[in-house]
């Protein structure tokens, strides 16, 4: 069961954060969300609003997964971040989940909120809150604006979510002058697909992630694989700032050489930036793709593939490091204690062995010229039970990680 309070706080009208949030919860719901699956909306400020009260998804093509994505409103409100009321949003959820017939300790509460300073006076009361009814709490800090050379400043929510039982998402600030870049808008997207797995449903497996900056080559070209991991169909999108940075090119060939290039076959999706092809029984293998790329130089393509787990042949990655977090000032003092990252892969329950296992490291946020950090990859070595472990001292607050075997 997903639940979403969302702040609607005046922090929200820069440089399109509301209208993205708005996109990412309509991909989250439409796309993402499995049937069976129960889900509401709660927005909150000063006070809390119910949005859309608790509804069962049936249909991976339905009216109700469309009312219920688009049910956030257009504009956030005035009030500002500081004053706007968490405890509020999630008594609100409460009374929702409670009106729907729904235990609330049944519940994962995804709570997306700024990030940075603040809740202080409110962790108390959360707190208090989350122990009464029980609730696991899925925390999306959104955006958390970097300060350079200095350590974030903590938050409040964050040691709450975790007592839940909950998880921790961080969406790193990227805007540009007026506007945001869209790979704001993409880790947004990533976390609330994440968020979602976490409270226990089945989301569609990330196969292939890309970005291509505009200005350097008109089209962009690249490979992704499909195998008996994954369920029968696959979706290709490309991710846009803006339409017109997507040419009339989007070319596909399957391994047997057969190709897709018919506009017929696109579908446009302007409530999420989206424009996807759907892949139905698609061939297993390496599949090429080309797009024309007619992006701005500060602004990219984000291509994305995406399938469902296959039901017949499971493959589990799990990842975890010794720590939950790293603190700049801690890691310098206590070096001789360097960050642990292990990975675990099993295929129907048993580990793989000898699996070649990368792990890119990406810092998050932008460099001091508004840039994405270099990745690092890293093989992991094997410890011979089917696990795999790396370490390295760190001096960087956000990573994401990613795994390919």
């Amino acid at each position: 069961m997903s639940f979403l309070p969302t702040s609607s706080s005046s922090s929200f009208f820069r440089e399109r954060r509301w209208e993205f949030v708005r996109k990412a919860v309509r991909r989250a719901v439409v796309y993402d969300l499995p049937n069976g699956v129960q889900v509401a909306m709660v927005v909150f400020n000063a006070e809390a609003r119910e949005k859309a009260p608790l509804s069962m998804l049936e249909s991976t093509i339905s009216d109700l997964r469309e009312r219920v994505g688009s049910s956030l409103p257009r504009n956030p409100s005035g009030v500002r971040a500081s004053q706007a009321c968490v405890a509020c949003g999630i008594k609100r959820a409460v009374r929702v989940l409670e009106e729907g017939g729904a235990p609330p300790q049944a519940a994962n509460i995804i709570l997306v909120t700024s990030g940075g300073h603040g809740r202080d006076s409110e962790a108390e009361e959360v707190r208090r809150l989350v122990k009464e009814f029980g609730l696991r709490l899925l925390l999306v800090l959104y955006p958390l604006a970097e300060t350079p050379d200095l350590p974030a400043p903590p938050h409040a929510l964050v040691p709450i979510a975790r007592e839940s039982g909950g998880r921790v998402f961080t969406v790193m600030d990227e805007g540009v002058g007026i506007d945001s870049k869209v790979s704001m808008l993409i880790s947004l997207m990533d976390a609330l697909t994440a968020a979602v797995a976490a409270g226990g449903a089945t989301t569609p497996v990330l196969v292939h992630s890309a970005t291509y900056q505009g200005g350097i080559a008109s089209l962009s070209k690249g490979t992704f694989a499909l195998d008996d991991s994954l369920a029968a169909h696959a979706r290709f999108a490309v991710y846009y700032y803006d339409l017109n940075h997507v040419g009339n090119t989007i070319h596909l060939t399957a391994p047997s050489g057969a190709t897709f290039a018919s506009v017929n076959m696109q579908e446009e999706d302007g409530d999420v930036n989206m424009i996807s092809v759907n892949l139905h029984n698609a061939e297993r293998g390496v599949w090429k793709y080309k797009v024309e790329n007619r992006a701005d130089s500060h602004q990219a393509l984000h291509i994305q593939v995406t399938s469902l787990p296959s039901t017949n042949t499971r493959v589990t990655v799990r990842v975890w490091t010794n720590q939950q977090t790293v603190d700049v000032g801690s890691a310098k003092e206590q070096e001789h204690e360097p960050i642990k990252i292990y990975g675990e892969i099993k295929m129907g329950g048993a580990a793989v062995m000898d699996a070649g296992v990368m792990v890119q490291l990406q810092r998050l946020g932008t460099n001091a010229t508004g840039g994405t950090y270099p990745p690092v990859k890293l093989q992991l070595f094997d410890l011979g039970t089917g696990g795999k472990c790396w370490r390295r001292r760190f001096e960087v607050l956000y990573l994401a990680l990613s795994v390919t075997f």
